[in-house]
């Protein structure tokens, strides 16, 4: 866990892991979380500098019925 200020955005994407501890969530659905909608790019590359400072390893999958591969976050097991 990080010693700095929690924001309303730690806070939701913390929140979001901890009420499904066992799920993996894309980038864009933590950005949606944490920002609400609609989602901007910036708010998707802000997601992908502070998820790694809440102690969350990501990895790139294959999504059933989407195109291409997709960045997914989880906790650090």
């Amino acid at each position: 866990m990080t010693t700095t200020r929690m924001g309303r955005v730690k806070r939701a994407v913390l929140a979001a892991f901890e009420a499904q501890p066992d799920r993996r969530f894309t980038t864009a659905e933590l950005a949606t979380i944490a920002y609400g909608a609609p989602v901007a790019d910036w708010h998707l590359s802000s997601m992908r500098r502070l998820l790694p400072t809440l102690g969350l390893a990501s990895c790139r999958v294959a999504t059933p019925g989407r195109f291409g591969w997709h960045k997914v976050w989880g906790r650090d097991r």
